[in-house]
């Protein structure tokens, strides 16, 4: 066992000083295909570096030691694809084809040993580029894909805003013109036989539109529906949002009957958001979520055990966050409420956010309002 333990770190660094050569031929091919991730110089700069964490992740293998400590840079690398408009199917192709050359180079670097090691190694080898391939590209998979779903959630709510006010503005505007037209109908015209039951019905009529007309705008600014209610709907996403079916805690207390809808679209958005942090960047191992509603306000505890992060970083206050902790913080203010968040390398992820549910927030809401911790 110990000689083959020595043929595993041979091979790992036989592969070390292969890469190189790997990254030539990956680049090559990669243009060859026509590939961007290859033929654009910004982008080939994050896809050589992403291959080089994958291949040093194989040679960490071979010599016994952890692959990875943690996923973010890959999981970075997902979203900034995306933000550039890069299709998901480039990154798949790219990793498709560094797994493909490393493979070639592992037939060449084990050819030389003996038949029964040579087949050990090169299948033990094969395995870890397939593992630790798969996780990297993953991670930014999964990355890209939160971030396409934001852009298309953030322009199907912009679109459906616009749409509410169209409709409000021109069939709004023009069923009460009617109905004034109608009055004065009234007013100035006299009745003939029959007459009084066909404008009574044409009022029925024009009131029918008016109320499937404000049915259809208030549809429309509820981006969010949720017919399960809250507690169902963060349990399901949760659920949808967890590959890796790490533990998520949810307890619920008070009666959800009393949260005006407003209220529960904010706070399902940010918990969502909250969410989607974690299991993208955390690498928690629990997720806890505390949701207590009162008859004075609502207000949640979340919190992670995973990485955790510098806030320093992200921004601190509503004015420096950047993504996802700024629109956390807004949705939270839109309903007249606020959230906190505290985090450190290694320290995991506490969020606090809470919200009056009176004319008047709660006498425990203010500034010093303690953040709450895992321990909580």
């Amino acid at each position: 066992m110990g000689e083959f333990d020595e043929l595993e770190r041979l091979i790992g660094r036989r592969l070390e000083a292969a890469v190189p050569d790997v990254m030539a031929r990956y680049r090559a091919r990669l243009r060859e295909s026509g590939n961007p991730l290859g033929t654009d110089p910004a982008q080939w700069t994050d896809t050589r570096d992403h291959a080089h964490l994958i291949l040093r992740d194989c040679c960490r293998a071979l010599y016994g030691a952890d692959t990875v400590a943690t996923l973010s840079c890959s999981a970075d690398l997902g979203e900034r694809r995306a933000r550039s408009g890069m299709r998901l199917r480039d990154s798949l192709h790219a990793a498709e084809q560094l797994v493909d050359i490393t493979l070639e180079t592992l037939g060449r670097i084990t050819g030389d040993l003996p038949p029964p090691d040579a087949h050990r190694l090169f299948v033990r080898a094969a395995l870890l580029v397939h593992r630790c391939a798969a996780r990297r590209t993953q991670a930014a998979a999964e990355t890209y894909d939160i971030h396409i779903v934001r852009r298309v959630e953030q322009a199907t709510a912009e679109q459906y805003g616009k749409l509410a006010v169209e409709i409000h503005d021109r069939i709004g505007g023009s069923l009460a013109l009617a109905f004034r037209h109608l009055e004065m109908h009234r007013l100035e015209s006299p009745s003939a036989p029959g007459d009084g039951g066909r404008v009574t019905a044409i009022e029925e009529s024009l009131e029918e539109a008016a109320a499937f007309t404000r049915h259809l705008v208030s549809g429309l600014s509820s981006t969010f529906p949720m017919p399960d209610g809250l507690h169902a709907s963060i349990q399901k996403c949760a659920h949808a949002l967890n590959p890796h079916r790490i533990p998520v805690v949810i307890e619920f207390s008070g009666e959800e009957e009393g949260l005006p809808d407003r209220h529960r679209d904010e706070l399902f958005l940010i918990i969502r958001e909250f969410l989607r942090n974690s299991f993208a960047h955390g690498s928690p191992t629990l997720i806890s979520i505390r949701i207590k509603i009162t008859d004075k306000r609502v207000s949640a505890r979340l919190s992670d055990n995973g990485n955790g992060f510098d806030t320093s970083a992200h921004g601190r206050s509503p004015a420096t966050a950047t993504g996802g902790l700024r629109a956390m913080r807004e949705r939270a203010e839109r309903i007249g409420g606020g959230c906190r968040l505290k985090s450190s390398p290694g320290d995991g992820t506490r969020m606090w956010l809470w919200a009056p549910l009176t004319a008047a927030p709660a006498a425990d809401e203010p500034d010093g309002s303690p953040v709450p911790t895992l321990a909580d």
